[in-house]
């Protein structure tokens, strides 16, 4: 008799959020205006979760870059893997490794947070200012060999501060 093999991939989902950091996201305190405001550096944490369902993946990488204007403040925190940032292409890289599986659903998934400078010029008043480009995470599912892939959109100042002024002042 003919038997049939299904393999069923793992899937990576990616959860980015921005805020005013009052030191619990393990950095320093957020400073400068909320909202933005022309000419004064405001200081905003990123943050990047990620969670797999049901396979182990391995050769997990997380990659943003940062729009101009925006600065690398080196403040850093990750529950695992290592971080790099490369000024000349303006990206930010998580090498996360091994995420096992229900991370993020059944068991904590890796989480990485930093933070960004964002110093408003006059031609942005009245208007949300981006905080990073675009977000993705890869890796590969052990039990099935496949390349698996999430992402998730730029972030912007509306989505950082919805309560207390999304444009710049």
């Amino acid at each position: 008799s003919d038997r049939f093999e299904i393999l069923l991939n793992s899937v990576l989902t990616l959860a980015i959020d921005g805020f005013f950091d009052d030191g619990r996201a393990g950095l320093p305190v957020s400073t400068g205006p909320v909202p933005p405001r022309v000419g004064e550096e405001t200081i905003t944490t990123i943050r990047a979760r990620v969670s797999n369902t049901s396979n182990d993946v391995v050769d997990a990488v997380y990659r943003t870059k940062l729009p101009e204007g925006i600065r690398w403040t080196d403040n850093k925190y990750t529950t695992s893997g290592d971080v790099a940032y490369n000024p000349r292409a303006r990206e930010v890289t998580w090498n996360i490794g091994a995420i096992p599986a229900r991370a993020g659903t059944g068991l904590p998934g890796p989480e990485f947070s930093f933070q960004v400078g964002l110093t408003p010029s006059l031609n942005q008043v009245g208007k949300e200012a981006p905080l990073t480009r675009g977000h993705s995470v890869e890796g590969t599912d052990v039990f099935t060999a496949s390349r698996l892939q999430a992402s998730a959109d730029a972030l912007t100042t509306r989505d950082s501060y919805r309560k207390n002024g999304d444009v710049v002042r």
